[in-house]
């Protein structure tokens, strides 16, 4: 997140909790911007945004003051459509997260699940829904939506934002971009593996048969293609030797009792944390303890794994919250283009050590 927007939302919060207070007056844009490490003109760009949001009152001649809540108008937001691919993993999480976002702004959320739909009255619905003009789009970045389509409507809504996915040629024209780090995510847990002195690893990746035929695992900007370089990066001269498994969901068992006959892993990276589950189960009728014999990291979901019990299965995951501070910044804000990388977390159950580059969340 760029440096500006971290400072506003700062600035934003010491206001909301009351450290600074009605009518109290800030310092000089100077000494706030040296105060801050910025530039004296991208202070001053906070404090106009903050006075947009009447968070703020500048009066000429005599300072910056924190405006009365009674100044403080409501969101301009008013309408979202979020439009969706419901077999996505992370989706039920964020949308859980957006309809708190919406509440708390006097904005009403519309959504769409295109997978829902049959595929007969797939466009026809999805042509409907992007008629109506909104103040902001919200759209998933899965495969099986048609992005080219969606463009045509972008002209309906004040802002259109795209997330969940890792740059791609999908990406909508004039949209925000708030993506996950998958490329982190991959070095994540090939640091995470190494840190606890594992030399034999497995990379999980569940898909369908289409996205085998692109090697490794999808075209090179891809999520999945990001998240294995990540890994290959943080395994880099190492001398850890890695294997990699692509199945289909209906096949991960199978496909990985026969990978263990001929290859023993003392770690594993699942692609997604549901397989992760299933192969965690599985490991332990086997006799082999994750988090003992082998590590096991799962990635994305990690509010299903919360729901085992599974001391064993680590996982890597992208911060909501993050997510939403980020869309409330373009939201409110005055940029035409907006790209944020969300970071990821380790989240640690079990003996894992912690390297000391990750970001651990126990």
């Amino acid at each position: 997140m760029h440096k500006s927007l971290e400072i506003r939302e700062l600035i934003k919060q010491e206001i909301i909790d009351g450290k600074l207070t009605e009518g109290s007056r800030l310092m000089p844009v100077r000494q706030l911007a040296q105060f801050y490490g910025i530039s004296y003109l991208t202070m001053n760009h906070v404090l106009e945004q903050l006075e947009q949001e009447n968070l703020i009152v500048r009066v000429h001649g005599k300072g910056v003051f924190v405006s009365s809540a009674t100044q403080r108008s409501p969101r301009e937001i008013r309408r979202v459509l979020t439009l969706y691919h419901g077999r996505d993993a992370i989706v039920p999480l964020f949308l859980s997260q957006l309809q708190d976002f919406c509440n708390t702004r006097n904005a009403e959320l519309f959504f769409l699940e295109i997978s829902d739909l049959p595929p007969e009255k797939r466009m026809e619905k999805l042509r409907a829904f992007l008629s109506q003009p909104a103040d902001v789009l919200i759209v998933d970045g899965s495969y099986d939506l048609p992005f080219r389509e969606i463009d045509k409507y972008r002209t309906n809504f004040r802002k259109t934002i795209f997330f969940n996915r890792y740059e791609s040629s999908f990406e909508l024209s004039t949209a925000a971009k708030i993506l996950f780090d998958y490329f982190e995510a991959g070095k994540c847990a090939g640091e995470a593996l190494l840190a606890n002195n594992r030399k034999r690893l497995l990379y999980i990746a569940p898909d369908s048969s289409v996205r085998c035929k692109f090697p490794p695992f999808g075209p090179e900007e891809t999520y999945h293609c990001r998240m294995r370089q990540g890994l290959m990066a943080a395994l880099s001269g190492s001398g850890v030797r890695l294997e990699n498994l692509i199945t289909l969901p209906k096949k991960i068992l199978t496909d990985l009792d026969e990978m263990l006959k001929r290859y023993q892993p003392d770690g594993i990276f699942v692609f997604h944390d549901d397989y992760a589950i299933k192969i965690y189960h599985w490991l332990n009728s086997h006799k082999l303890t994750p988090g003992k014999q082998m590590d096991v990291i799962g990635c994305f979901n990690t509010e299903i794994a919360k729901t085992w019990l599974t001391p064993g299965l680590s996982s890597i995951r992208f911060d909501s919250k993050r997510v939403m501070t980020a869309l409330d910044e373009y939201i409110g804000g005055t940029e035409k283009n907006f790209k944020v990388m969300i970071p990821p977390e380790l989240v640690i159950r079990g003996s894992m050590k912690q390297a000391d580059s990750i970001r651990r969340c126990d």
